[in-house]
């Protein structure tokens, strides 16, 4: 499977013009002040959702009669499709420790069968929010200003846990050292358009 393989993806961008204003569902009768401060507000959104990345378990030694240096793991489940963010006193890990028990080393002149990239790592999420509003002085001449949140709900992305890896490192293995993207910002923008 390639490094770069999600198995699911989900890119989706919407933009809604709230139904506020004159001539509008709500507030069709809005003084022309009213309309110019609370009319014409348009909502969007970009959300991407994606399955993790895949990766490798190395057994960090070679085995194998092949010029592989590091063959792979051994692992002794049957479901490959294991794993899930795992919080705990001392960090965020990736394997149970039910789990991390199926990985083991290969014997002498055996490659493992822990394969390449045949486990998925963390899944990806993330909403973008922005709230437009433009505001016309003249018929060349206006404001637009901009309400954004990136990372909308604050959602912690872990990165790969391929650095931690490592079979002869029981207490570590399957740590989770990185995140992905950035914790929720906002910012306010007013820009004059001529």
């Amino acid at each position: 499977m390639s490094d770069f393989n999600h198995t699911h993806v989900l890119n989706s961008t919407a933009i809604y013009t709230l139904p506020i204003g004159q001539g509008k569902r709500f507030g069709p009768n809005l003084p022309r002040w009213g309309d110019t401060l609370i009319g014409g507000w348009d909502l969007g959104a970009l959300t991407v959702w994606q399955s993790g990345t895949p990766f490798s378990v190395s057994s960090q030694r070679t085995t194998a009669p092949t010029s592989i240096n590091n063959s792979y793991a051994q692992y002794g489940g049957t479901d490959y499709h294991l794993g899930d963010v795992d919080r705990r006193g001392n960090g965020v890990y990736y394997f149970s420790a039910n789990q991390v028990g199926q990985f083991g080393f290969p014997v002498a002149g055996n490659i493992g069968n822990g394969g390449r990239n045949v486990f998925t790592g963390p899944r990806f999420f993330n909403v973008d929010f922005s709230l437009v509003k433009s505001f016309k002085v003249t018929e060349h001449q206006g404001f637009n200003v901009r309400i954004e949140a990136y990372n909308l709900f604050n959602n912690t992305n872990f990165g790969l846990i391929a650095a931690n890896l490592n079979l002869n490192t029981p207490n570590t293995f399957g740590k989770i050292s990185s995140t992905l993207g950035n914790p929720r910002i906002m910012q306010l923008s007013l820009r004059y358009d001529f």
